[in-house]
């Protein structure tokens, strides 16, 4: 297949739709220190048998633009982090595109007075309730936002009860469950959090370490001596969660047995940070991770899987449970910022980097 793209800015996320074969969209912005400040929207459709791709959509926006999510209940509408501390709604289908607009630091939150300044981490759309969106913000707190109550300007703010000195490096919603979510930190904590065991208290100041920590449903660190900068749990196994470290690491746990260490290590999996983490939509065993070391690479953590009872965190060689998969890594002449898996064309494997390009293949392919 491969078919690739160079884009006018530097990507920052991307994603296939989940309602529409093969289109995928892209956010980027400019460049540090380039000016004007600007963001872009690409909306492509990629076309294995022909290797080719269309530029459906190319969108611009006076402001960079960041972390971004479709909606699971429109198939048309996204919702992007933007540089100006907002999330903005765009619908493709719409001929100016910008449909709403979100300001934290406006909002009212439980549990926080307000933010006095605000920086966007990262979205993520609920693919279970599809009303609720997850969001970090300076790394320091996680707010769910209900998309459905704009007027009410409430949001609902989650703090690591960990405290602020272990920054909040990656979240997610859980897909086998309503209202819950995972999340890691610099200290290599990993926790599990169900919203319905917060009681809607607004009025009440921050909860302590110990309220807190009885709250989630999972907590663990991953190692001693590293933090975790990833984190991905597997669409088909409840229980298998994959952190990335910044040791270049990449662990797998179960989480009903997190305290006996992970099942499955690759420990120098990259030679740079690991920016990227996903599973397949197709494969319970096959996960694919992107790095600062200019690679996307394919893991397979089958035997792993078979021998989950065996933890051999002993062997010398730090790797087991987990091999680079038969497909062919992929090399790009800059870090690789985003990884994401076609649902409706199983193997398919796009992904861009900081040189501007958007690149999709298929991993059957050499």
């Amino acid at each position: 297949m491969p078919v690739g793209i160079c884009l006018a800015s530097c990507p920052q996320s991307v994603k296939f739709s989940p309602f529409h074969k093969n289109i995928v969209g892209i956010s980027c912005k400019s460049r540090p220190g380039y000016s004007p400040v600007s963001g872009m929207f690409y909306l492509l459709h990629v076309k294995p048998d022909d290797s080719d791709l269309d530029i459906l959509l190319q969108g611009q926006i006076n402001c960079g633009l960041g972390s971004f999510d479709w909606s699971h209940s429109n198939g048309n509408v996204f919702v992007a982090a933007c540089d100006d501390a907002k999330l903005r709604f765009f619908d493709v289908q719409n001929e100016e595109l910008l449909i709403s607009q979100i300001d934290l630091k406006d909002r009212k939150y439980e549990h926080k007075e307000k933010f006095e300044s605000t920086r966007i981490d990262l979205v993520e759309w609920d693919k279970v309730s599809t009303d609720h969106l997850l969001v970090s913000v300076m790394q320091t707190d996680l707010v769910v936002v209900n998309v459905m109550k704009h007027d009410e300007k409430v949001g609902r703010v989650i703090q690591n009860p960990h405290g602020t000195h272990s920054p909040i490096t990656d979240a997610s919603w859980n897909t086998h469950a309503p209202h819950q979510f995972q999340f890691c930190d610099l200290r290599g904590n990993v926790l599990g959090v169900d919203l319905r065991s917060f009681a809607a208290s607004p009025s009440s100041t921050s909860s302590s370490s110990s309220s807190s920590s009885s709250r989630t449903t999972f907590d663990f660190r991953i190692a001693i001596n590293t933090g975790a900068i990833r984190i991905a749990r597997n669409p088909f196994l409840e229980y298998v969660v994959a952190v990335a470290g910044f040791d270049h690491g990449v662990r797998v746990f179960d989480l009903r047995m997190s305290g006996r260490g992970p099942f499955a290590l690759y420990e120098q999996a990259h030679f740079g940070t690991v920016s990227s983490l996903k599973w397949s939509p197709h494969d319970e065993s096959l996960l694919a991770s992107g790095s600062h070391d200019r690679t996307l690479r394919l893991w397979d953590i089958r035997a792993g899987l078979q021998n989950r009872s065996v933890m051999t965190s002993s062997l010398p060689n730090r790797a087991y449970g987990i091999e680079p998969s038969l497909g062919k890594p992929q090399k790009v002449e800059d870090w690789v910022t985003g990884v994401d898996w076609s649902l409706h064309e199983p193997g398919m494997v796009g992904f861009v980097s900081h040189d501007h390009l958007f690149k999709a293949y298929h991993i059957d392919e050499d």
